[in-house]
């Protein structure tokens, strides 16, 4: 993800990582196979976009609910913290 403080040189953003996602869930079920796709977090805080509100990660929560995941883990979350 763009804007990853430990990863500067990454450049996906959201809509990359969507336009993945659908593309590659619409290929396995085209193909009759199945995709599980699974993240495994950092991407609650630390991503640009995760740090831009006072809350931190309040946009991204939003975000999760679209990108069509079957397993996420948040990672460290500073709500809970």
């Amino acid at each position: 993800m763009e804007g990853h403080i430990k990863e500067p040189g990454y450049s996906a953003d959201w809509g990359d990582v969507y336009s993945f996602v659908h593309h590659m869930k619409a290929k396995a079920h085209s193909e009759g196979r199945d995709l599980l796709l699974i993240d495994t977090g950092d991407l609650h805080d630390g991503t640009g976009l995760s740090d831009t509100t006072d809350l931190v990660g309040e946009i991204t929560d939003e975000i999760f609910k679209y990108v069509d995941y079957d397993v996420l883990a948040v990672g460290y979350c500073t709500l809970f913290a």
